[in-house]
C-alpha cells in the first residue's frame, strides 16, 4: 500500500474517532489483506456485520451484472476453500490417533 493511501487511512480514522463514527474498513490486494476498525468498536463491529451481510444477500441474489458475478465467484471460492480445508477422522484405536497426528504434522493436510 503506498504512504498516499496510508494517509487517507490515517486521516479518516481521526475524523472517525472525533464524530463517534464506526469504520469498518478491509484492504486487499494481490499479497496482503488488511482490516482497519476505527470509533467505537461497537459500531465498527456492526459495520463489519452489516457489510458481510449484504455481500451474502448479493450471492443468494438473482442479480446477473458483472459486479454480482464477480462478488459470487469470491464468496463460492472462499466457501470452496473453507469446504476443502475442514477434515473428518475416524479414529478407531491408538494406532490410528498415532497415524492421524502424524499426518497433520507432516503437513497432508
Amino acid at each position: 500500500m503506498n504512504e498516499k493511501i496510508e494517509n487517507l487511512i490515517e486521516e479518516l480514522k481521526k475524523e472517525c474517532n472525533k464524530e463517534n463514527i464506526g469504520l469498518s474498513l478491509s484492504l486487499v490486494n494481490e499479497e496482503t489483506f488488511g482490516m482497519i476498525a476505527a470509533g467505537p468498536a461497537n459500531l465498527a463491529a456492526m459495520g463489519a456485520l452489516l457489510q458481510g451481510k449484504k455481500y451474502i444477500e448479493i450471492a443468494e441474489g438473482n442479480c446477473h451484472c458483472e459486479e454480482c458475478k464477480k462478488i459470487r465467484e469470491v464468496i463460492n471460492a472462499v466457501d470452496d476453500e473453507v469446504s476443502s480445508a475442514q477434515h473428518t477422522f475416524v479414529i478407531n484405536n491408538k494406532e490410528d490417533l498415532a497415524d492421524v497426528m502424524t499426518r497433520i504434522f507432516k503437513g497432508d493436510f
